[in-house]
């Protein structure tokens, strides 16, 4: 298939280059020029980039991203043709994805959400999990892209429903991250060995897969790699958990803790941090006063 591949971070770089090695006709984009992927063709601007394409695929940082890469000044809108569609496989804003949605159907061309998890590894290894909403005949049409570049896909319903479950799945994560870091820096102040703590939670119901990443990551701490989410970033998905839908409220109060722990590390300067970060950064309050006060 004719793809273009908008967006070239380490996760769109490794999916537009799993894209090329399955065959497919591949013309990448990136805000920042110099990225290059190994057989596709480069262009200039998303619109040069669309012309002529079957599928324009997107992989960018945020709702504001996509919204410039699609109807910026020489975004991919100029471009557009029909029977063409949009996968975004972005973390953005389900009721933004409609109105994006939307705006491309007057041009006849499809939209599906697909954001995905895996992480880096997942990207370059070809076996990311694909979460996605649209119609069922267009994301036939994709399977052999998902192919190429993942190993399930899990529709969710339709359009902007597969941004809906990825930001419900963000929620957990950043949740579980913020009970094994705030147990870890308790077990610590009261003298508990670590290591030996998390290979107790291993061995137990506590287990988690997102512990289980970071474990053998090795990443206990530090600033975040390319590609990998950002305490500020993982904030940012939360507070677009919050805010995406002002018309349709829900009371999360787990969910608003941890966006008021994240906004902390950010004014703390450690929005640059990988959420495990957390473990060994803990904010100043995070002491053993205020954790017991907490778990009061």
């Amino acid at each position: 298939m004719r793809v273009a591949f908008l967006g070239l971070g380490i996760m769109g770089h490794a999916m537009a280059t799993n894209l090329v090695k399955a065959g497919h006709e591949v013309t990448v984009w990136n805000r920042t020029p110099g990225k290059l992927v190994e057989g596709a063709g480069i262009a200039p601007t998303p619109a040069a980039a669309v012309q002529g394409a079957e599928v324009a695929w997107l992989c960018v940082s945020d709702t504001d991203a996509v919204e410039s890469v699609l109807f910026g000044a020489d975004g991919a809108e100029a471009s557009l043709t029909e029977g063409m569609i949009i996968a975004d496989s972005s973390t953005i804003s389900p009721s933004a994805t409609l109105k994006f949605a939307e705006r491309v159907a007057s041009k006849g061309v499809a939209w599906v959400d697909a954001p995905m998890t895996g992480s880096k590894i997942g990207a370059q290894n070809g076996t990311l999990v694909f979460i996605v909403g649209g119609d069922e005949g267009q994301i036939e049409r994709l399977k052999p892209l998902f192919a190429a570049m993942g190993k399930k896909i899990f529709r969710m319903g339709d359009t902007s429903k597969g941004q809906a479950t990825k930001l419900a799945m963000n929620l957990q994560i950043a949740l579980i991250f913020e009970g094994f870091a705030e147990a870890l820096t308790l077990a610590t102040k009261l003298g508990v060995d670590s290591q030996q703590l998390v290979r107790l939670i291993d061995a137990t119901m506590v287990k988690s897969g997102v512990v289980e990443y970071v474990d053998a990551a090795g990443e206990m701490g530090g600033c975040a790699g390319e590609g990998e989410s950002r305490v500020g970033s993982v904030r940012d998905e939360e507070e677009c958990n919050h805010r995406c839908d002002l018309d349709r409220w829900f009371y999360l109060p787990p969910g608003r803790l941890f966006w008021s722990v994240t906004t902390e590390h950010n004014a703390a300067g450690l929005a640059e941090e990988v959420p495990s970060g957390l473990l060994e950064r803990p904010i100043p309050r995070l002491q053993e006063g205020a954790i017991l006060c907490r778990l009061r």
